[in-house]
């Protein structure tokens, strides 16, 4: 997915099965200047997936704006998991929050692009 933050290229994971989007542990490494500029909080959240049910820690930042091909979607607010994933490179998961806000999700699977139009 071509998702960028302040016109920096970052690797996200699609995660339709995900109703929020969530930043990683590979984001905080890279931006840390993000984390001492804004005021965030830490909370406990249960949820879970293909793995099961479980409790885990965010750090949660104000509203953060993502490019996704162009279009520009709000994640609001913006959790960091404090959990370590398999792929420590990747940046975050994309989730239906971010998909929601557009009119319509095109996903071409020959080029691997997602294209996301306006309402």
């Amino acid at each position: 997915m071509d998702v960028r933050f302040e016109n920096r290229p970052l690797c996200f994971s699609l995660d339709t099965g995900a109703w929020r989007s969530a930043l990683l542990p590979a984001f905080r490494a890279e931006y840390p200047d993000v984390f001492q500029a804004s005021v965030n909080r830490r909370e406990k959240r249960t949820g879970g997936g293909a793995s099961g049910q479980g409790e885990y820690e965010v750090t949660v930042l104000p509203d953060m704006s993502l490019s996704v091909g162009g279009f520009s979607a709000l994640l609001s607010p913006a959790e960091v998991l404090l959990i370590e994933n398999s792929n420590p490179s990747l940046h975050g998961l994309f989730g239906m929050d971010l998909l929601n806000q557009s009119r319509s999700v095109t996903i071409d699977f020959n080029a691997m692009r997602i294209t996301l139009q306006r309402r």
